[in-house]
């Protein structure tokens, strides 16, 4: 078995062409779940092998069923986004302003510049009930990244850490469910006026806390 995954063939190994079949298969997921099934969307075996130009042989190479598929395929783009948001925050400037800018804006580019994101962060991920988990999970990822930017703008964990963490998940949760009513359409903002709101009260949130925990140390 080792020898077959190491053996080249046209200039890959093995364990190289079972990565970049798995690579085809989640496209072909992203695809799929990210397809109103009005238009032919919904995840099956069948659907993901034809989207990819695969087998099933293939597919069961890297995927038990559906299931684990589609968990993979949330799982990627949760992964996309926190990397968009991340490499925002690391360019931006460093002061509260540039920051709350530079998260939101990141987060809703992500999320709704390609339909298909926006269909399995905000349909898919509330509807399907194999993902809550994972969900609850991308939940804690955002609020992570929204602690850590606490701590290093508003003061050192010791003071604050209690309420950084409650913060971040109140910021983590109210964008979740700010994005999903936008892009249901229940909302009359503007894109550029969702970002601009979001990012004025993210950052006014976070004064707050700050004025909050300077005032219990």
């Amino acid at each position: 078995m080792a020898a077959s995954r190491t053996r080249t063939y046209a200039g890959a190994t093995g364990a190289e062409r079972a990565a970049e079949r798995r690579g085809r298969l989640l496209a072909a997921g992203v695809e799929l779940l990210g397809r109103d099934p009005e238009d032919g969307g919904g995840l099956t075996v069948r659907g993901v092998c034809a989207e990819a130009g695969l087998t099933p042989r293939y597919f069961y190479e890297s995927f038990s069923g559906a299931e684990e598929l589609t968990a993979a395929v949330f799982e990627h783009v949760i992964s996309g986004a926190a990397s968009a948001v991340a490499e925002a925050l690391a360019e931006a400037e460093a002061d509260p302003a540039a920051r709350s800018r530079a998260t939101v804006e990141a987060f809703v580019g992500f999320a709704v510049d390609d339909p298909r994101r926006a269909r399995i962060l905000f349909v898919e991920g509330v509807a399907n009930e194999a993902l809550r988990e994972q969900r609850a999970a991308a939940l804690r990822t955002f609020a992570e990244l929204a602690a850590a930017q606490g701590r290093e703008l508003y003061g050192p964990p010791a003071e604050a850490d209690r309420l950084i963490e409650t913060t971040s998940y109140l910021v983590a949760g109210g964008m979740a469910e700010l994005l999903l009513a936008w892009t249901r359409g229940e909302l009359a903002s503007s894109r550029e006026h969702l970002i601009e709101d979001a990012a004025d009260l993210l950052g006014a949130i976070g004064e707050a806390a700050a004025r909050t925990a300077a005032r219990r140390g």
